[in-house]
């Protein structure tokens, strides 16, 4: 939690300072001194508009999911993070009229659909459990329970005598969605895919974001020890912002995408882009050859991580080679015999058995170099 509450006080050492963005609840106006991650930097004051508060009842707020007026805002953390247990005590602490974290919304310009916030989570619990997907104990029993076997004065309790709470802006821009959802997520260790995903005023991070959404089950088949756990965490996000990062600089700038413990310098990377112009149709197209790279490889086990850096430079170094033949060279690397072939024995001195971390940005230099001497061989 430390590394996310120092986030609010970090200074972004390569960002524009032409710049400050002012926030109002009808508009947004722009003046010459600093810029939006400022508020990250100094904690300046910012405005927001003062929200609507309501009390629903429980089947009146679900009823909003249902009819689609209200839905989960996209940067919003994969709903499956949470575990069994913490779901169920959810529900038990409606019933037990323990208050719960309110759900804070954004009401958008049609005046119809509000995305939400905070309280995803919340929300599952509740939708899970009218769905029947788990028990409860129930108020009048003290026993397990679904939700369809409820005696009817818990039911009437629970759907409509226990009021929920929210908070509703209206008329916030995309700058502050953005900066309200990492406030209200103070203290709560972010996956660097989840703070990619979360920065939706910063076009790379919203390219990384939707190319990641495109490719994620082929990085997951084909790169071993990129993705977890079926991209519960958008582990996939992070390395299609680390390949974008690439790609974009012209040179293998970082090989490894960053851990857990690398939330602080996860973020930062991010805001390092926020008034970067990218060429999104260049990207896209180079991402786009890199994966059929990965799709149509020629060996049946999984590529190590640092196949993506490196076949990165090999494309850079060499735009006019094709994915055929850049698969052909992989193939060459792993699947023959180093004492046949001094060129895989080159290659496999920069591997992991060898290197401590192999997907540093010189030794995939020195295997796109290895590329090189094979090229001319071959």
């Amino acid at each position: 939690g430390g590394e996310v509450q120092t986030l609010l006080h970090v200074n972004f050492e390569n960002l524009s300072r032409e710049k400050t963005t002012h926030f109002s609840s009808k508009k947004t106006t722009t003046t010459t001194t600093t810029t939006m991650s400022s508020i990250f930097d100094t904690m300046q004051h910012v405005d927001f508009p003062v929200p609507e508060k309501g009390t629903p009842p429980t089947s009146g707020y679900l009823k909003n999911f249902l009819d689609g007026s209200w839905r989960l805002h996209v940067i919003q953390r994969n709903d499956t993070t949470w575990n069994p247990d913490e779901y169920r005590k959810t529900i038990q602490s409606i019933f037990s009229n323990i208050l719960i974290s309110p759900f804070v919304g954004s009401l958008q310009a049609d005046g119809v659909t509000t995305l939400l916030l905070d309280g995803g989570h919340r929300t599952l619990a509740m939708q899970r459990f009218v769905n029947n997907d788990f028990q409860v104990c129930a108020p009048s029993t003290n026993q397990l329970c679904f939700y369809k076997d409820l005696s009817v004065a818990d039911r009437k309790m629970f759907d409509d005598r226990r009021p929920l709470h929210t908070f509703i802006y209206s008329n916030l821009t995309k700058d502050q969605e953005e900066l309200m959802f990492f406030r209200l997520n103070i203290g709560l260790p972010l996956s660097a895919g989840e703070a990619v995903r979360a920065y939706q005023t910063i076009p790379m991070c919203v390219l990384a974001s939707k190319l990641s959404q495109r490719f994620d089950s082929l990085i997951q088949a084909s790169i071993g020890r990129a993705i977890y756990n079926d991209n519960v965490r958008h582990d996939a996000a992070s390395w299609m912002l680390l390949i974008l990062q690439n790609f974009h600089e012209g040179k293998v700038i970082i090989g490894q995408n960053p851990g857990p413990s690398k939330q602080l310098e996860n973020l930062r990377r991010c805001e390092n882009y926020r008034h970067v112009t990218i060429d999104e149709q260049k990207l896209t197209s180079q991402v786009t050859k890199l994966m059929s790279v990965l799709r149509d490889r020629k060996i049946k086990k999984k590529f190590p991580s640092y196949v993506i850096p490196t076949v990165q430079g090999i494309m850079m170094l060499y735009p006019t080679v094709d994915a055929n033949t850049i698969g052909s060279f992989l193939y060459d690397m792993f699947e023959l015999l180093a004492t046949d072939n001094p060129l895989t024995h080159e290659w496999m001195t920069h591997d992991r058995k060898n290197q401590s971390n192999p997907a540093e940005p010189p030794h995939c230099e020195k295997r796109v170099k290895i590329f090189g001497k094979w090229l001319t061989v071959r």
